[in-house]
């Protein structure tokens, strides 16, 4: 939500004290399946392009090995 606010986005929060606990019932509900991802890519205070680019090699790092994940990830 933080990352959603800080971008100026107010419409999940507008005028609704129950959004954030919907929210984190949401995350909460979510997180096995996030759990189960090979790497995470942390876009926070990122540009695009450079969230891109790793996304990219990080990609192209797992077609190359078979698919299998990067253990240094």
């Amino acid at each position: 939500m933080s990352r959603v606010m800080d971008q100026g986005d107010m419409r999940p929060m507008a005028d609704n004290e129950k959004a954030m606990e919907d929210l984190k019932l949401i995350l909460t509900e979510r997180e096995a399946e996030y759990a189960m991802a090979d790497f995470v890519l942390d876009t926070s205070h990122r540009k695009v392009l450079d969230c891109s680019l790793e996304l990219a090699r990080r990609c192209e790092e797992f077609l190359q090995t078979g698919g299998q994940p990067d253990a240094d990830a």
